[in-house]
């Protein structure tokens, strides 16, 4: 009985020493200091033995104190036999370094080790005391203390759609490498990007009283699109910075550092309604206005190009323009409207080209509508309005078969005149050409000349229907009027004046399709032509061949090809799909 309870006694004991080791491996160790220096760094470690399972750290909370960085892991493990006796042991610790900088008390807390096994294993909070830097420490405080991130904007209040330049900054009193930067999202802003040339200069730069090493991360030009007040948000930076201080433990190495900017709340104020014109376009800057004809003669039935330019500072991508009225004997096409900005991080410059191609259908003198262009600037703080000068083209009549209107005169042979073909000599007179009236050819010949009649007059019926017809009249003109595009087309490809040769080009290809079927320009469409086409019975190759001369034309236009040989083709390729077009009997009607 007595065995049996010492048994039982040695038992618990046992278990009872199994238990304690057990609670003493679940428990996590801190290694760090009561008391550090101000600006010095420090480490704090997290320490845990005999664990058998994968934790993962949770961070700890740290208000007061700066990470610099962390965690790192470190484990080891250590296996013993004594006397037969296998005995092993392990260690797990995680490290963090933390900058301090200010001083005070300060608490560390809430780490913890996440395992999957149950709940986390919880750290105790380790509190510390802040002392007073010495001079090592007040150098290496004032390094820590040397970097910057701002927003920079030379004003906080502006107009809707005013230009408004931003630059974020960083400030640094040592070397530093950029690892990562997000621009911000804005609310209420449209941005022009400053176009990246790959280097960032880095420029000295005094600032509240020290001198910096600056360079500009992000530079953009923002524009505010309502009034009210609306806010720059925070960007943040990570840089890597080195830590100098000699005889720190951590000399030669490198650090990252977060910076975020604090936000920026700017004041945009509406347009003034006082002496807003009708016609305000709604741009905000300085702009100048002009018009280019290609022309100021032409011929009926040939192409004009009439080009307005707008320049100036500020965004034209947003203006509207006005609707301009020609007169309804010129058939004009849909405009080109092209703009192209750039900023330099100060300023958008802008221009924006709205082309016109015109063709005249008619004789006369006919005046061009003016561009006229409303803006409002801040400088003046009022609108203004410029406005292109007058414009007038002199029509001529283009090539055509003229038709003469037969006159009759009559003569008188006077008494006393000897009438032409008869002989004053004594016999037998005779009439010149009298064996040609008396032969058949004669009366043939009246025939011939009254079947010729009727022809010219017929022909003359219907060019005058045909003119009447303006469609019609295109209709018939379309391969003359085509001929004529390319072979100014290939003046252009003959000098290498690509923009231009695609410009041509495209008005071959589609005025060609508008004249031959009829269409007016505002029904002038890809999927009108094919349309049209199919009714017409054309052979679909014949169809395909016209679109993918078109799309290739009009891609090549805006993305030129770096090949030489590829404008030539790309001509040679649209002469064929016109002329194919023109000779299908199933278009023709023959």
């Amino acid at each position: 009985m007595v065995t049996s309870i010492s048994r039982s006694i040695y038992i618990l004991i046992c278990a009872l020493a199994f238990v304690g080791t057990t609670l003493r491996a679940q428990t996590i160790q801190v290694e760090a200091p009561q008391e550090v220096e101000q600006g010095r760094p420090f480490s704090v470690t997290y320490a845990i033995r005999d664990l058998k399972e994968d934790v993962s750290p949770i961070p700890p909370k740290y208000e007061g104190l700066e990470l610099l960085y962390g965690p790192t892991r470190n484990e080891s493990s250590n296996v013993s036999i004594t006397n037969g006796r296998v005995v092993s042991s392990s260690y797990v610790a995680f490290t963090y370094t933390f900058l301090a900088t200010n001083r005070g008390s300060f608490t560390i807390s809430g780490f913890k080790l996440a395992r999957p096994s149950g709940e986390p294993i919880s750290a105790p909070a380790h509190k510390l005391t802040v002392l007073a830097s010495t001079s090592g420490a007040k150098n290496m405080s004032r390094m820590s203390r040397g970097y910057l991130y701002r927003t920079v904007v030379p004003r906080t209040s502006v107009y809707v759609q005013e230009a408004l330049p931003v630059s974020y900054k960083i400030y640094s009193s040592t070397s530093f490498g950029v690892l990562d930067a997000k621009a911000p999202t804005y609310d209420g802003f449209i941005s022009q990007k400053v176009e990246d040339t790959g280097r960032t200069p880095i420029l000295r730069e005094d600032y509240q009283g020290t001198s910096y090493q600056t360079a500009e991360i992000i530079r953009e030009v923002l524009f505010p699109q309502r009034a009210g007040s609306l806010t720059l948000p925070s960007s943040e930076i990570t840089i890597q910075i080195p830590m100098e201080l000699e005889g720190d433990p951590f000399l030669g190495s490198m650090i990252e550092r977060k910076l975020v900017t604090s936000p920026v709340a700017i004041n945009v104020k509406p347009l003034p309604e006082a002496g807003k014109p009708d016609d305000f376009s709604g741009a905000v800057g300085k702009f100048i206005v002009n018009a280019e004809l290609s022309s100021q003669s032409a011929r009926t039935n040939e192409a004009l190009t009439l080009r307005y330019r707008i320049q100036g500072v500020g965004n034209l991508k947003i203006a509207k323009l006005p609707n301009l009225e020609f007169a309804r004997e010129l058939e004009v096409y849909d405009p080109s409207d092209e703009t192209e900005q750039t900023s330099d991080g100060t300023t958008v410059r802008a221009t924006r080209i709205i082309e016109y191609s015109i063709i005249p259908r008619h004789t006369g003198r006919y005046t061009l509508p003016k561009l006229t262009f409303s803006y409002f600037d801040p400088t003046s703080k009022s609108y203004k309005r410029v406005a292109t000068e007058e414009m007038s083209i002199r029509v001529a009549q283009g090539k055509h078969i003229e038709s003469n209107t037969p006159v009759v005169r009559s003569s008188t042979i006077e008494d006393d005149t000897t009438p032409y073909g008869l002989t004053n000599k004594t016999g037998a007179s005779e009439i010149k050409g009298l064996s040609f009236v008396s032969s058949w050819q004669y009366p043939a010949s009246y025939i011939g000349l009254m079947v010729l009649f009727v022809a010219i007059l017929m022909l003359i019926r219907k060019r005058i229907a045909l003119r009447a017809d303006v469609l019609g009249y295109s209709a018939s003109r379309a391969n003359a009027v085509a001929n004529k595009r390319l072979r100014l087309a290939k003046q252009y490809l003959d000098k290498n004046q690509n923009s231009q040769f695609y410009e041509e080009l495209l008005r071959a290809l589609w005025g060609y399709m508008g004249d031959k079927l009829r269409l007016p320009t505002s029904e002038l469409s890809r999927s009108n032509v094919r349309e049209h086409l199919e009714h017409h019975s054309v052979e679909p190759e014949l169809i395909d061949a016209w679109c993918a001369t078109l799309d290739e034309a009009e891609f090549a236009r805006f993305a030129p090809n770096a090949s030489s040989d590829a404008p030539k083709q790309l001509y040679q390729r649209a002469v064929e799909a016109i002329t194919k077009v023109e000779t299908s009997k199933k278009l023709t009607g023959k």
